[in-house]
């Protein structure tokens, strides 16, 4: 019996052990074994859809080596696993701390909402399946999840010089009042309007980083579950948990220093078990819903 880390069991799982039996329609026989003679176009339309597209039953590239091959039971009970983990419910706190070790400046509430738009859809579900999110990360590994140190900037008109944005009144043709934005530059006078403002961005934009991150940090959550419902049931394999932080990308070298002065209370991406259903009835980690 050999000893793994979760996350590597998962990897070897979705790398090698499911990529053997058939694909969907036969496989690479039924295309172009005896009696299926095939050229041109047709044949390279075949072997593109063949090769570009994971299509076996468990949704990985199979190998052409194995097709009459049985999968690994092991990584069989670890892709059951992995599917089961779509019935937990998936929180993103409002306070999510994955800011920290860099400065956002004014441009803050707008970075934390754009992060939440990129991992929450409308009614408050995650926008992946927590499977999904498991397998991209085996298939691929996990997305650079380093920030660069990002400068405060505003919207610039082509000659350079800052560009300034107003609000006035308006009111549409069934006479109902709303807001309109204008250039809040006054040309004639050479100033800005009263009441005029410039809008604020970050220079590279950490949005992109920090959704990943949120991914991230579900995906080292989703491990302990997997761990914890796998341990002492696979054959071949010592499952180990995790050695990875809660937030893997602790674990990488920092390109910023983190901020010392302004604290910020640490509230973790949260997976928790249903209530009901026998694979993940009694989480210990979450003794009020057991």
């Amino acid at each position: 019996m050999r000893s793994m880390t979760v996350e590597k069991a998962v990897a070897w799982a979705y790398c090698e052990g499911l990529t053997a039996g058939p694909v969907h329609g036969g496989g690479i026989l039924q295309s172009f074994g005896p009696g299926r003679i095939v050229g041109g176009h047709e044949a390279a339309s075949m072997v593109a859809r063949l090769w570009a597209l994971p299509d076996n039953v468990f949704g990985v590239l199979p190998d052409p080596t194995k097709l009459y091959d049985e999968p690994n039971p092991d990584a069989v009970k670890i892709h059951e696993a992995v599917q089961g983990l779509d019935k937990l419910d998936v929180t993103m706190p409002e306070a999510w701390c994955g800011f920290e070790d860099v400065e956002l400046y004014d441009c803050r509430p707008a970075v934390e909402a754009a992060v939440r738009a990129g991992v929450v859809a409308m009614g408050g579900k995650p926008r992946r399946r927590m499977s999904q999110v498991i397998c991209t990360a085996a298939i691929l590994g996990l997305p650079d999840l380093r920030l660069d140190a990002p400068e405060r900037r505003v919207q610039t008109r082509a000659n350079g010089q800052p560009r300034w944005f107003r609000r006035v009144a308006a009111v549409d043709a069934c006479g109902l009042p709303y807001d309109v934005e204008l250039d809040g530059y006054d040309a004639r006078a050479k100033r800005p309007f009263e009441g005029a403002y410039q809008k604020p961005y970050l220079d590279p934009d950490p949005v992109g980083v920090l959704v990943d991150r949120c991914w991230a940090e579900l995906w080292r959550a989703a491990l302990d579950e997997l761990h914890e419902v796998l341990a002492g049931t696979l054959d071949e394999i010592d499952l180990l948990p995790s050695a990875l932080p809660i937030r893997p990308w602790e674990a990488t070298p920092a390109r910023v220093l983190p901020d010392l002065v302004t604290p910020r209370r640490r509230q973790p991406m949260r997976i928790v078990r249903p209530v009901a259903g026998p694979l993940w009835k009694g989480s210990k980690r979450n003794p009020e819903n057991a």
